[in-house]
């Protein structure tokens, strides 16, 4: 990551040290402007995040999770409009526009970017840059990628954290579904066919759903215009309820999904805890309030100066259970006391 004095940044234009220098120069700075607590110790400059998303600025559950991530970088006495500026650019689910997003951030010279919400941002970010520090909220297969060394020492500008987690998870799916609806026996799957790392998920529960004697079928989504439809095919097929997989598009979209699946009056069933928040029924899975509140740990640290190259990479474990007791009336269900006890969140 070193750079001479003669080098050129990724936007072609010279520079006049290295970025571990200049990272190192400004750690310094704090330590001898003010060494005491978080607040002090950010004093006197301003710092500029690049905040990169594959999705659209207008999803409830994106500026969920951007507020959370602003929330915890405050704590660290990072805020914007004293000693930070957040400049935010979004995908909206085309990979051509993700890309230019990255080089624009590039451009602007933030001092680290982070990918936030999968989708093929960290991969748009690495191409645009490999000195710039890119911190990523939620990975998937960094290491086979190529895009770090390991997960201890990333030894590249990528760093941040994975989600990762057993194909044996997608027994827990029937299994809290059938707490619900206990003669279920059509189970339908939404399933984001442009991400590959679904695949061993989806034969997994195929495999369960065959043992408990459920009857799965899958529609088979590539972008946010066919999710629509496929709920509709779902409907058609009279699933009684539907396991929405996790994935960009999905998770952006879970409000919308809620929605549709309230208007086909099918029992939904999501990955991620804002699915509940916005409508649908049930959820399981990690917490993505901690990824992003681990984020910014994570741009804390290399604000002040630490190389992500060194910094290991995480795997947070954290797992909720999300129930929404409106949705259940509305679609003439009852949640059992004895599910309710271990839910991590209840919408009444």
């Amino acid at each position: 990551m070193n750079v001479g004095a003669s080098s050129v940044d990724d936007a072609g234009r010279a520079v006049p040290s290295s970025w571990t220098t200049r990272r190192r120069m400004m750690a310094a700075g704090f330590a001898f402007v003010a060494p005491c607590g978080a607040t002090a110790a950010t004093a006197g400059r301003i710092a500029t995040i690049g905040y990169l998303a594959p999705g659209s600025a207008d999803s409830p559950l994106v500026q969920a999770s951007l507020s959370t991530f602003r929330a915890a970088l405050g704590e660290l006495g990072w805020r914007e409009g004293v000693n930070l500026v957040i400049e935010r650019r979004w995908g909206e689910f085309d990979a051509l526009r993700l890309a230019g997003a990255a080089q624009e951030l590039v451009d602007r010279r933030v001092d680290v970017i982070v990918a936030g919400g999968g989708g093929g941002t960290v991969d748009a970010a690495r191409r645009a840059t490999s000195r710039i520090p890119i911190v990523v909220v939620i990975g998937l297969g960094l290491v086979e990628s190529g895009l770090v060394h390991s997960l201890p020492r990333p030894g590249t500008n990528v760093t941040g954290m994975v989600w990762e987690q057993g194909v044996d998870i997608m027994g827990k799916y029937p299994e809290l579904l059938r707490e619900v609806m206990p003669g279920l026996k059509r189970l339908g799957g939404l399933y984001d066919a442009t991400a590959p790392s679904l695949r061993p998920y989806r034969e997994e529960l195929v495999r369960i759903a065959g043992s408990l004697g459920i009857t799965i079928i899958h529609a088979d989504v590539q972008g946010p215009d066919q999710v629509e439809a496929g709920v509709q095919s779902l409907a058609a097929w009279h699933a009684q309820a539907m396991l929405v997989y996790g994935s960009t598009t999905t998770i952006t979209l879970a409000s919308r999904i809620a929605a549709l699946a309230a208007k086909h009056r099918i029992a939904d069933m999501h990955v991620v805890l804002d699915a509940v928040r916005a409508g649908g029924l049930m959820s399981y899975g990690k917490s993505v309030a901690e990824f992003y509140r681990l984020a910014a740990s994570y741009v804390d640290r290399i604000l002040r100066g630490k190389d992500p190259a060194d910094l290991p990479i995480e795997q947070p474990s954290k797992y909720e259970l999300g129930l929404n007791l409106r949705t259940a009336r509305a679609l003439g269900l009852s949640i059992p006391v004895s599910l309710r006890v271990r839910a991590d969140e209840v919408v009444e």
